[in-house]
């Protein structure tokens, strides 16, 4: 009986072990994932681009006193008209007309003197002819006669001097324009260089931008393109006048400047904001079938294909839609190889083999 228990115990155990190894062996063998690829490629495009811009008047200017002194005169404000030739400011001139009365008074009586000495000088060389006098008596006389003209010389300069100054103390408009800003207040003292006022002619503006330099071909003289500015929502045509032919001072971007045609002088104005529609402009661009995007929750990615045959999760940005196509703004390189229209199987790094 105890020979029996024995022989049984051998038998399950035997049994036992031949069981449990059937069942933990795994089964390894993986099938690959059939499918569809495309190629990412750059495609060229025609869109409208939007840049931003500033409005300048062809015409504008800072306007300062070219003398130091009290502003008597200063009415205008900004937003007036103006037109050429008119007197804006006023700087009190009260003592340069002082000195102007006391030039003039110095040059008659150098006037006067230059008089009597020409009269001695002609009357000394009657004498020197005669043997009268000496040579060394006649280049006294003559010595003089330099002297009191020297000095005439430089009192009528003094004289110009005083009246220019004069003259600087009204500020002109130098175009027909408006004044855009009032620096300072009737009262003030006005020093060189120190604006008082700035003005702009209304008659013309300009938009200026900057766009990529790849994208300067698309752009010529004689384009047209649409700008609006802030704070309205009418649209002007502007006609390109000037694309630089280098960027190499604006940082790798080109400088466009383009007259506003038919502009509404209410909405302009010199140094404010604009935008600039360009239309249709041709633009390469990475594009990829709408059917290749997987989406989770707000991202966007592709699955791209690996050397070792199996498949990486690329997150991607998107731009607009153009048909069946949409635009990649990053994430892809031209060349990858994608998966086009990826099963709900496929996951990051699964086996795959193409169709």
């Amino acid at each position: 009986m105890k020979r029996l228990t024995i022989l049984g115990s051998i038998f399950m155990v035997a049994f036992l072990t031949s069981c449990g190894g059937k069942s933990t062996t795994p089964n390894k063998k993986q099938h690959s994932i059939a499918v569809s690829t495309v190629n990412v490629n750059l495609m060229e495009i025609s869109r409208p681009h939007r840049f931003s811009g500033t409005v300048h008047a062809e015409e504008a200017a800072q306007l300062s006193s070219r003398i130091m002194g009290t502003i008597q005169m200063l009415k205008v404000k900004s937003g007036d008209s103006v037109r050429k030739g008119e007197t804006l400011v006023k700087i009190n001139d009260q003592e340069l007309l002082a000195s102007l009365k006391t030039a003039q008074a110095s040059l008659k009586q150098v006037e006067a003197k230059y008089l009597l000495v020409e009269k001695n000088y002609g009357r000394m060389k009657r004498l020197l002819n005669e043997h009268s006098i000496t040579q060394g008596e006649f280049d006294k006389i003559s010595m003089e006669l330099e002297v009191t003209k020297e000095q005439q010389s430089q009192a009528k300069a003094q004289i110009q001097k005083i009246q220019s100054m004069i003259r600087d103390s009204r500020i002109l408009a130098p175009f027909d324009g408006v004044i855009t800003n009032k620096y300072q207040q009737q009262g003030s003292l006005a020093s060189p260089g120190r604006p008082i006022l700035s003005m702009a002619n209304s008659a013309a503006y300009n938009v200026e931008f900057f766009l990529p330099e790849k994208q300067s071909f698309n752009i010529s003289k004689g384009d047209i393109s649409h700008v609006m500015v802030r704070g309205s929502h009418k649209k002007m045509e502007a006609k390109v006048t000037h694309v630089t032919t280098t960027g190499r001072d604006h940082n790798g971007q080109v400088r466009v400047i383009a007259t506003i045609q038919d502009h509404d002088t209410s909405l302009l104005g010199d140094g404010i904001y604009a935008t600039v529609d360009l239309p249709q402009m041709k633009v390469k661009q990475i594009m990829i079938p709408s059917s290749a995007i997987v989406r989770f929750g707000a991202l966007t990615g592709v699955y791209k294909l690996m050397d070792n045959h199996r498949v990486s999760l690329q997150w991607i940005r998107l731009g607009e839609n153009y048909g069946e196509k949409v635009c990649v703004i990053s994430g892809l390189d031209e060349g990858t190889q994608i998966v086009d229209q990826p099963s709900k199987k496929l996951r990051d790094g699964v086996s795959v083999v193409i169709k």
